[in-house]
């Protein structure tokens, strides 16, 4: 993909814009072709599409981590809940 931080950073612009959003949980899912998003509860936008789980992992993580109130729910490929990100 391109540069993490630099990517990150752009994650983190894009969801402090939708300030319409009122939840801040996010979510690591698996999508078609092997590949992974960061989406936010309740939004059909992506923030973000990853080519390993690893990579979106660390995105979501870089937004809690500048989100006092937000956390991520991390999926698996099946869809249940792995772990859950918190600050």
């Amino acid at each position: 993909m391109t540069d993490g931080k630099r990517l990150s950073k752009r994650i983190i612009e894009k969801v402090a814009n939708s300030a319409a959003e009122n939840t801040n949980r996010l979510h690591v899912l698996p999508v078609e072709d092997e590949k992974w998003v960061v989406r936010k509860k309740g939004s059909e936008n992506t923030l973000g599409v990853f080519e390993t789980r690893g990579e979106a992992i660390s995105a979501a993580r870089d937004y809690v981590y500048h989100d006092e109130n937000a956390y991520a729910v991390v999926h698996n490929k099946n869809g249940n809940i792995d772990e859950t990100i918190n600050k």
